[in-house]
């Protein structure tokens, strides 16, 4: 990477047309290496990888967020190739070894603080990251660090939300917005989705769900069915007392109730996720799904 040079280790991860290795530099530090075969990707994925390394850049000592050291992109070279910090262990993971297991509401509120304070690094920024799933948040010594910014928008100076020419993100943790707020752009002439910070709030949500019962809110195998359910208002999401597992925590309900409210404007704030009663159980707080 830039004349420098590492050992690839072992591959650690693969996807369509990149793939990441665990390497080492000479001095024996270990990295992610991201490679990105150019011949492979559309004009479209190209933009994204390019929007990742231009939000990395602009994120770089926030330690929520995965680090960015180095990047190559040439087209001699075919590659896009980034040099990034290691993490251990993404939060999918960690939820699937979770699966069927009795749930320590500590594990619990740790993980989803978190997620919060990693995300809020962004949206201090005015940045939506687009995907919020588990799969995007790793685990580096310890502490969750946001990653996967292909998608993310950031929100114009003066304006309340970012716009995207079309549909994208991770169908279980998309917002109702983000599906069906779409007008048109008489400047370009073309369709555009309106989203906000409260659409990463919705994400959020669906992953605390899917932290309490093993799946996301919305359980279903025909893709076109569950971008209904999702945006009906009119859908049911249960929340059941689990047989195996104990009671589930009434805080951690109301905390997702209250991020999946269909109206964006009612969704809490990251600050006030962190303010919340699951994070503060036994104190006395406003009801944060009226908030």
């Amino acid at each position: 990477v830039n004349a420098n040079t590492f050992t690839v280790l072992r591959s650690i991860g693969q996807g369509g047309s990149s793939f990441v290795h665990r390497v080492m530099a000479n001095d024996n530090r270990l990295f992610a290496l991201k490679c990105v075969k150019l011949e492979e990707v559309s004009r479209d994925e190209q933009e994204m990888f390019m929007n990742e390394i231009d939000f990395l850049r602009g994120l770089r000592n926030k330690d929520r967020v995965i680090q960015l050291y180095d990047y190559e992109f040439t087209l001699e070279s075919n590659y896009i190739l980034m040099l990034m910090e290691i993490g251990e262990i993404d939060l999918a993971t960690i939820m699937k070894q979770w699966k069927g297991r009795e749930k320590d509401m500590i594990f619990v509120r740790s993980y989803w603080k978190q997620m919060l304070l990693a995300v809020q690094s962004i949206h201090k920024e005015g940045i939506v990251h687009s995907d919020l799933k588990p799969a995007n948040f790793l685990l580096v010594l310890g502490n969750l660090k946001l990653i996967d910014f292909g998608i993310s928008k950031r929100i114009p100076s003066g304006s309340n939300d970012s716009c995207s020419h079309r549909k994208i993100g991770t169908a279980d943790y998309m917002s109702p917005e983000s599906l069906r707020d779409t007008r048109e752009d008489q400047s370009i002439g073309r369709a555009v989705i309106r989203m906000g910070l409260a659409s990463d709030i919705w994400s959020l949500g669906c992953i605390l769900y899917q932290m309490l019962y093993d799946h996301t809110p919305f359980v279903e195998e025909d893709l076109r069915k569950k971008l209904r359910l999702i945006i009906s208002e009119s859908s049911f999401i249960g929340y059941p007392e689990l047989k195996v597992q104990v009671k589930v925590d009434v805080n951690g309900i109301d905390t997702i109730q209250a991020c999946l409210q269909h109206d964006h404007k009612r969704r809490p704030t990251i600050s006030q996720l962190l303010q919340g009663p699951l994070l503060h159980p036994g104190e006395r707080h406003m009801n944060i799904s009226s908030i």
